[in-house]
């Protein structure tokens, strides 16, 4: 999800024809984000938060609403930026249905298979994910050793037949671009 792209850089020359494509690049070197989502499924933006890296995009599949919140949370935020992101992300689920939060977070010693964390800041994500009863789905390390790129819903996946998530690697191996089609698929999601 950190794409490092500028506003130099067309989504033309991206090579994703038949996806609408949503992203904030950064004026600087590193950050921004992008999702790609199949033109088919009527995305539509709903929100650019200019304050945290996050866009929210809606899209329609099999008549049903899918929201998808993607986020990137730079590594090193103080505990204050971290706290306003977590509000930020907690005010919207409990504002949309049907979502998704994906992105690139940063907390490099959660552990997702027993919900420990190793700094306040982590404990606080956590305990935004298990208060919003939010399930992880990448099981498999992002970066070296480190699960940092996130998808997270509290829809039961064993009962969601229309949507696959595609974590596409692109520059390196561990920047990340989400590509949303709609299409069934089994409930485990991987990298």
């Amino acid at each position: 999800t950190e794409t490092w792209l500028n506003p130099q850089l067309n989504n033309a020359n991206l090579g994703l024809s038949n996806f609408c494509i949503f992203r904030r690049d950064r004026p600087t070197r590193g950050g921004g984000i992008l999702i790609a989502i199949k033109a088919n499924l009527n995305p539509v933006l709903i929100e650019s938060n200019h304050m945290h890296e996050v866009l929210v995009v809606r899209a329609t599949i099999d008549s049903l609403r899918v929201n998808f919140i993607l986020t990137y949370r730079p590594p090193g935020y103080s505990a204050s930026d971290n706290q306003a992101v977590v509000e930020f992300l907690d005010q919207k689920i409990n504002q949309l249905d049907n979502i998704y939060l994906l992105g690139d977070f940063n907390y490099p010693h959660i552990n997702w298979s027993n919900s420990t964390a190793s700094t306040p800041e982590e404990a606080a994500f956590l305990n935004f994910c298990t208060s919003n009863s939010l399930s992880q789905f990448v099981n498999e390390p992002t970066r070296d050793e480190n699960i940092l790129d996130l998808v997270l819903t509290f829809w039961n996946l064993s009962r969601l037949m229309c949507l696959k998530i595609f974590l596409t690697v692109t520059i390196t191996s561990w920047r990340f671009l989400y590509l949303i089609e709609g299409r069934p698929v089994p409930p485990k999601l991987s990298t």
